[in-house]
């Protein structure tokens, strides 16, 4: 949540990795510039004759998909989901307390024997200089590591504003977070067939159909 407060941020390619083409390879962005202007598009990576997608009509289905996605009701379930994990799982910030730990021991374990080899005095000194730095950075993550806070408790309202945030200011992180898959068929108009990550959450409570207008008429399939 802290890292979404900068919120508007969009990457040139907001659903990357994630659009299909009908033929089922995927379809790759691509920004050509014509006359001063630049053009975005997806084309399929086979060249199976599918004409070229605006990309900005696949960032508007797939932010019209999230916004449908995450209704009240959905979120009612996804919330209760995360509640029951949270409960289920009664020593999540004991196995988080063992690993950071570990992992300061580790650290320091690291730093003694760079400070064995520093105190044996047989090293060039442009490799001492090296090694001395190296310990000036583990102690600061080792500083970095005690300073970590364990993980907040799922409350109600924590998952609500989660939830919230990725509805209202969808990124890129958000689109692959929800996100699984989108599959473009081109005919007479452009069908994107959405596939989320939280499908077998949802299950067919999260089942829903509508259609997006943009400047090429498409329909959007909803698959939880």
């Amino acid at each position: 949540m802290s890292e979404r407060r900068r919120t508007g941020m969009k990457s040139n390619y907001l659903c990357s990795g994630l659009v299909y083409c009908s033929c089922g390879a995927k379809m790759h962005g691509s920004s050509p510039k014509r006359k001063g202007h630049e053009y975005t598009y997806f084309s399929c990576a086979k060249r199976c004759g599918m004409s070229l997608v605006r990309m900005e009509d696949v960032d508007t289905a797939a932010k019209e998909y999230l916004n449908a996605l995450l209704s009240p009701s959905n979120q009612k379930i996804i919330t209760a989901k995360l509640r029951t994990y949270q409960s289920d799982d009664t020593n999540r910030t004991e196995a988080f307390t063992a690993a950071l730990n570990k992992n300061v021991r580790d650290k320091q374990k690291q730093y003694d024997n760079l400070m064995q080899n520093l105190s044996s005095g047989s090293m060039p000194p442009e490799i001492m200089e090296d090694v001395g730095n190296r310990m000036k950075e583990i102690k600061e993550e080792i500083e970095t590591l005690k300073a970590v806070a364990p993980p907040e408790d799922f409350t109600v309202e924590y998952i609500k504003s989660w939830l919230e945030s990725l509805k209202s200011a969808p990124d890129d992180k958000a689109i692959h977070l929800l996100i699984e898959s989108e599959r473009i068929d081109l005919k007479d108009k452009t069908d994107f067939n959405i596939t989320s990550t939280l499908k077998s959450v949802l299950g067919e409570n999260g089942a829903n159909h509508y259609k997006g207008q943009g400047k090429i008429p498409y329909s959007c399939g909803f698959q939880p």
